[in-house]
């Protein structure tokens, strides 16, 4: 028996093969996205919960003093004793670098031999808060200026070999360490984790941000109300105000804090498991809908099956196993397709797990989805199984089918209006005015002070256009000063600092980026006076109408306006500017940032040319020069889009997806139709109808059911896009040119599906198709 439902289950996929194939591809291709997110989303939320107590565990977050408007984990190394002494809910707190929190692994040095690690270096209170098991040797890493470290096992054969790694050496900071112990790794992911831990130099009233703060809560402490509390306290230390201090549960840091490096932001995780999700959802209805149209055309064959005395119970065994043979075929590409993108998405996403995790992992999301669309499956049939065949076609058997055409268009026309609208804006961004020009330039990063000979090369090269030697550089942020203005003409007594960022704007600096002037001139280093150059943001901060002439700090005088530069991240806001030419500032920043900068310009469609002569220049005329980057400066730009570019490639592939299966759903229910309209359409013939209102009748019924796709996709397309495009400082427009693209395609896509079915139908012979029926 089960051998014959197996024949009858592959007959029909063969037999309606086409709308087969499209639905086990939907739905491999949903359960591939939905798994992988799931699991990325998973990954990034279980970060730091294998920790005793992790849930009375802090980073501490600070108003970032050098400029930032924003909040920052990089906190003064004092900020840890401070709160500890003050809040009695504080039970311990730790002051800690941890470069893998940052995203950055220190250099060692190994007998000779130079080596990448995560070196973490921590206050003495680092056992108070995280657990530590010490297999081998003694503590004493964690004691001050004892040059001591712990290494972990894996980490201490890489470097050693085999046998004890205690008592030996390695080099890190520009100091000699030795190793005292042998430390066991944490059996989890976190932000954290160490290769080598060592102690932090034991320094007094130090309120310098260069580290993170964690502070562990005593048991019974009121959550929220200590946050309030933290949040009302205001201290000063160092002529610096910290105020509205915030925590935030190790538990949660890895994918709320915005400073941790990652390709991918956190909410575009959620896009890509509801993208999955979405997909899976129209293939089902899809297949679900063609699954009852066929339910109906083959009542009678179920007829005689229930009279010669079959049950319910195997005709749903009969019915389900198609269903099952489609998941099934589904859940072998989905894996095969897993297996080919898995590589990409292991570097995208930095998931540090075995194989055999991954694919455990996906097997259980994937398994649960299959659960639940067995379960959808097997209520359909129950529903028809409480009806008499009869019945069923006497109902309105249109109503699903319509519903479910509906679903399917809500979601392709969501996912193309939704990637049109990205794809438009990033598009946007990269070709709108950033305040400075950024494209067909080179930037060239040197510790060397004698580079002069270098710059005459390179301006000798005919794909060059200009050279600028200069501290800064626009794009890649390599250097950045911050200081705090307090005191400017006009300031009201009740008006707070305002933290500035200050570019040294040496000869052709401005000219070279093309900086647009609003007002007044640019500064220049043999002016008498230190006049500053500064943005349309630090106007509008200082509270001034007429810049010009306007003292800053009883020092610098505003000698003109420029248009704001958006040198960060696209998400970020104009910061005020101050461009200073004072040879006392220039003085100054070379001291504390000893490094040199060559920015090239170069001719249009020349940049690897360019780079491929430096490159080999450097390298034979002048091996002595300590180089530390060569980077076009635009792919630094393009960083900034990491992860909108990955969420549109994922929502292209898709949108394309929903595309076929949509068109696919039309084109087999229309077919399907009108295998049951054959003799109302032979019918209609012979009462005198042509071929054209015969069209006109079929491409009405759908054409209605576009514009109630379209008038749910729009607008809730267009509400999610708004948000998401608001979170942009330059933002394009949602023209109306994408939703008539996007109305127009489909209706080309339903004419197309309709006339070809409804013409071949129409063109048959109506006597013999009413001697058939």
């Amino acid at each position: 028996m089960f051998s014959h439902y197996l024949k009858v289950a592959f007959r029909n996929l063969w037999k309606f093969r086409i709308q087969s194939i499209i639905s086990i591809i939907g739905l491999a291709v949903g359960f591939t996205c939905f798994a992988l997110a799931t699991l990325w989303i998973r990954y990034e939320m279980t970060y730091d919960t294998g920790h005793p107590d992790s849930d009375r565990i802090y980073q501490v977050y600070i108003k970032d003093h050098h400029g930032n408007f924003e909040m920052t984990q990089r906190t003064p190394y004092s900020l840890a004793s401070y709160l500890k002494e003050i809040f009695p809910e504080i039970e311990s707190s730790l002051t800690i670098e941890s470069n893998r929190f940052w995203g950055i692994q220190s250099e060692i040095t190994v007998e000779g031999m130079e080596n990448r690690i995560w070196h973490t270096r921590t206050s003495p209170h680092f056992a108070d808060i995280f657990d530590m098991k010490i297999l081998e040797g003694n503590p004493d890493f964690l004691i001050s200026e004892s040059y001591q470290a712990a290494i972990t096992p894996g980490k201490a054969k890489d470097l050693f070999g085999e046998g004890s790694p205690i008592g030996r050496k390695f080099t890190s900071y520009d100091r000699e360490f030795t190793i005292c112990a042998l430390v066991e790794e944490w059996p989890f992911h976190s932000n954290y984790a160490f290769d080598v831990i060592s102690a932090i130099r034991h320094r007094e009233d130090d309120w310098d941000a260069n580290w993170a703060t964690l502070i562990k809560l005593r048991k019974g402490t009121d959550h929220q109300l200590f946050y309030k509390k933290l949040y009302g306290h205001t201290f000063e230390k160092q002529s610096k105000t910290f105020s509205q201090i915030e925590i935030l549960p190790i538990t949660e840091v890895h994918y709320k804090d915005m400073g941790i490096n990652r390709n991918v932001q956190f909410r575009y995780l959620l896009f890509f498991g509801l993208a999955g999700l979405l997909v899976i959802l129209s293939s089902l209805f899809n297949y679900i809908t063609l699954f009852v149209s066929r339910f109906r055309m083959r009542r009678k064959e179920l007829a005689l099956r229930l009279v010669c005395g079959s049950s319910w119970g195997r005709l749903f065994m009969m019915l389900s196993l198609e269903f099952l043979i489609t998941l099934l075929f589904s859940t072998v590409i989905g894996l095969v397709l897993i297996k080919l993108v898995l590589n990409y998405f292991k570097e995208l996403s930095a998931i540090e797990l075995g194989l055999a995790d991954i694919y455990g992992e996906i097997l259980i999301y994937i398994g649960i989805i299959i659960f639940l669309a067995l379960f959808v499956f097997l209520l359909v049939l129950i529903l028809f199984r409480k009806k008499t065949i009869q019945q069923s076609i006497q109902s309105n058997k249109y109503q699903y089918r319509d519903l479910s055409l509906i679903f399917q268009l809500i979601v392709s026309i969501g996912f193309i209006f939704c990637t049109l609208v990205i794809f438009k804006q990033i598009y946007f961004l990269h070709q709108t005015d950033l305040g400075f020009e950024y494209k067909n330039t080179l930037s060239i990063t040197l510790k060397s002070k004698n580079i002069d000979h270098l710059i005459d090369n390179i301006s000798k090269f005919p794909e060059t256009e200009d050279v600028l030697n200069s501290v800064f550089v626009l794009l890649p942020v390599k250097i950045a000063l911050h200081p705090i203005i307090k005191e400017w003409e006009g300031k009201m007594p009740e008006t707070p600092d305002v933290p500035v960022e200050m570019i040294i704007a040496q000869s052709n600096f401005c000219s070279f980026y093309k900086l647009q002037l609003l007002a007044g001139d640019f500064p220049d280093e043999n002016d008498a006076d230190n006049y500053v150059l500064i943005n349309e943001t630090a106007v509008k901060a200082f509270g001034w109408e007429e810049p010009l002439g306007k003292r800053i700090d009883d020092r610098y005088t505003v000698k003109g306006v420029v248009k704001d530069i958006y040198k960060l991240s696209p998400t970020v806001s104009p910061r005020p500017i101050l461009f200073s030419a004072s040879k006392d500032d220039y003085r100054d920043i070379k001291q504390l940032f000893p490094m040199e900068n060559i920015i090239v310009k170069y001719m249009p469609g020349t940049g690897k040319q360019i780079k491929d002569k430096i490159d080999r220049m450097i390298k034979t005329d002048f091996p002595e020069l300590n180089v530390i980057s060569v980077v076009f400066v635009e792919d630094e730009y393009d960083k900034f889009f990491t992860s909108e570019r990955s969420l549109l490639q994922v929502l292209s592939f898709i949108s394309l997806i929903c595309i076929l299966v949509s068109v696919f759903g039309f084109f087999s229910i229309i077919s399907l139709n009108l295998e049951e309209k054959r003799k109302e359409i032979a019918i209609r013939k012979v009462n005198g109808a042509v071929l054209a209102s015969i069209l006109f009748y079929f491409f009405r019924r759908y054409i209605i059911l576009l514009l109630i796709g379209s008038a749910i996709a729009f607008p809730v397309g267009y509400f999610l896009m708004k948000k998401w495009i608001e979170s942009y400082t330059l933002q394009t427009t949602i023209s109306l040119w994408i939703y008539l693209a996007i109305f127009f395609i489909m209706m080309l896509v339903i004419f197309l599906s309709v006339i070809w079915r409804v013409f071949k139908t129409a063109k048959e012979n109506p006597a013999d198709v009413l001697k058939t029926e």
